[in-house]
């Protein structure tokens, strides 16, 4: 029998097939929809701004770039040392009289001028002492009058019974009565012995008014001593006595002040280091040896500093001299006590091309930069470099003074590309 007949004597049996075609062509809609999406998310896409190999700028614009500018320099290398700060003046503030501590005139940690009143001892027992002193010194001197009349009131009558005797020792024996001329003589002795004890008593109430003097003046030295100036311009650190509390001069300080502006750098020259740095500047002067230093978190102090004197004496057990450096410290960015790294330059006659460190990179054949022409197109530059110094890189061959290179965004351009140039703020190089 044909397969026409069968569906002709079965009809069933076609509805059955016809609708089990309908069920799969309904499941396979949604499996291919779903393959297409799938496709597609696998397909890269083109930036957005243009189709692709378009520009790496942004929204079609050229990359900005920072560049520096290839500069001359010495091609020594410095040498490090480790120094240490240190105040050029420092005093510990310690109290001259006893007392109780009134007053507390400054801030802690504050910069304090030469002269500036810090601390109050109280006052009204040296002022009770000072007006006890003026006192004693009027009375001394009010006596000192009487005395001198006293005295004087001797002399004269020690000359009456002087000339007296006198007069009758040269006279005739024959008309002199012995008892008279015994009594003359114990007069003149009587108003001698009367001379020396006024004498004696003006001598006591001089030294009596130069005592009561000295007194008054230690008096007023005291009561000076109440008031705890400055006596250097600096940075005052903790009051470590405060308010209340009573203060002697074996008590301790009272707080301590250190100079910072300018202030010094110690470090430790080994000694061939130090005999070439001394016919260095003696042949060239002191400007011949530069000195900079590294602070303690690897930023480059901005003042030079200048030699200010060199020990002494060598260490005989480290083979060393102690060498110090002064510097201008307005900042406040030299703290004493701190280290950090004293870098000595040496200059040399020659110099050399300097770019920054962060413009070079390297591959498999060798260094190269990036370098902006007058059109801000983008050139790589093979160079043969130098040492590092101070973050820039001696530049042997390949590059000429005043070029451009590129120091940030180096990772967004290629050659032959524009560029967008922006000023540099900050680059070593610059």
């Amino acid at each position: 029998m044909s397969n026409t007949e069968d569906k002709a004597a079965n009809p069933k049996s076609g509805h059955k097939v016809n609708r089990a075609a309908v069920v799969l062509q309904a499941l396979m809609i949604p499996v291919l929809i779903a393959g297409g999406w799938f496709l597609r998310g696998m397909m890269p896409s083109a930036p957005a701004g243009g189709p692709p190999g378009g520009s790496m700028g942004g929204a079609g614009g050229p990359p900005t770039v920072v560049v520096a500018s290839v500069r001359q320099g010495t091609a020594e290398e410095p040498q490090e040392f480790v120094g240490h700060v240190e105040a050029i003046q420092a005093v510990d503030l310690v109290p001259q009289v006893a007392g109780y501590l009134d007053a507390v005139h400054f801030e802690e940690g504050s910069p304090v001028e030469e002269g500036d009143l810090l601390f109050t001892i109280e006052q009204e027992p040296f002022r009770a002492r000072l007006a006890l002193s003026e006192a004693a010194l009027q009375q001394a001197e009010s006596s000192l009058p009487a005395a001198k009349a006293d005295l004087n009131a001797a002399k004269a009558n020690f000359d009456r019974a002087d000339k007296y005797l006198k007069r009758l020792q040269s006279a005739d024996e024959r008309s002199v009565v012995q008892a008279n001329l015994d009594a003359a003589s114990a007069d003149f002795l009587q108003a001698q012995a009367r001379v020396e004890q006024a004498q004696a008593a003006v001598q006591q109430a001089e030294a009596a008014v130069q005592q009561a003097k000295a007194n008054l003046q230690l008096a007023r030295i005291d009561l000076a001593y109440t008031e705890i100036r400055a006596p250097i311009a600096g940075r005052i650190g903790e009051a470590l006595v405060t308010k209340g509390n009573y203060v002697n001069p074996a008590s301790g300080p009272l707080a301590r002040i250190v100079q910072m502006d300018p202030i010094r750098v110690v470090f430790s020259v080994p000694d061939r280091e130090h005999l070439a740095l001394l016919r260095k500047t003696a042949k060239e002067g002191e400007a011949a040896v530069e000195t900079r230093l590294l602070l303690p978190d690897g930023a480059v102090f901005p003042d030079q500093g200048r030699r200010d004197f060199d020990d002494n004496e060598m260490d005989p057990q480290t083979g060393t001299i102690a060498v110090r450096a002064r510097f201008d410290n307005a900042a406040g960015l030299l703290i004493p006590k701190t280290y950090v790294t004293v870098l000595l330059t040496r200059k040399a006659a020659t110099t050399v091309l300097l770019v920054p460190a962060e413009s070079v990179m390297t591959d498999q054949q060798g260094g190269f930069v990036y370098v902006v022409d007058g059109e801000n197109a983008v050139e790589q530059r093979r160079v043969v470099l130098g040492a590092e110094i101070e973050g820039n890189r001696v530049v042997e061959r390949g590059l000429s003074a005043d070029e451009q290179v590129i120091v940030r965004g180096i990772q967004k351009v290629r050659p032959g590309q524009t560029v967008q140039v922006a000023p540099d703020a900050g680059s070593k190089g610059a």
